[in-house]
């Protein structure tokens, strides 16, 4: 699996979010995803309608994730965290909240960028291998993981296409 180095800027987000695990998350995400999608005309101050993202940040890390901060080999599948999942679009300001959803500031920062082929229910795989290649590469992650679905995103098919960008310090 390739992947590229990129900066981002720092950008606000507005949308649904959802605490879950790594046992639940596919089952929380899609309820949340499906749910946003529904109320996405909402949101005021959009500024790129065409990209919608995930927002991924864990409180405090678990042993599993603690182990894979230092390099060591996990499976995803044991990780206990709990993971605050934000689906959501980049916003210019977020003073007028639509009832029930929530901003997040996501930091500028380093990421590693990969791209997910496939559909959605092959995407722990794909986190199996950034891991591994977060560890053979002795990275340090940083705080706010991003799912970018943009224009090569297709729901359940196999010639889908979004990135993932893993924050490092």
């Amino acid at each position: 699996m390739s992947y590229k180095e990129i900066q981002r800027p720092a950008m606000k987000l507005v949308g649904l979010a959802v605490d879950t695990t790594a046992k639940n998350i596919s089952a929380d995400c899609q309820k949340v995803w499906a749910d946003f999608i529904n109320r996405v005309s909402e949101i005021k101050n959009v500024t790129d309608g065409k990209v919608f993202y995930g927002a991924c940040t864990s409180s405090e890390p678990c042993d599993v994730c603690k182990k894979m901060a230092a390099g060591e080999e996990v499976d995803l599948k044991d990780c206990t965290c709990v993971m605050h999942y934000l689906a959501g679009v980049e916003v210019s300001e977020a003073n007028e909240l639509p009832a029930g959803m929530e901003s997040m500031d996501v930091p500028e920062a380093k990421y590693l960028s990969f791209v997910h082929k496939g559909k959605i229910d092959s995407l722990m795989n794909t986190y199996s291998e950034i891991t591994k290649i977060v560890k053979d590469e002795k990275r340090t992650l940083g705080s706010v993981w991003l799912e970018a679905y943009g224009g090569l995103y297709k729901h359940d098919s196999d010639d889908s296409e979004f990135d993932i960008l893993v924050p490092i310090k």
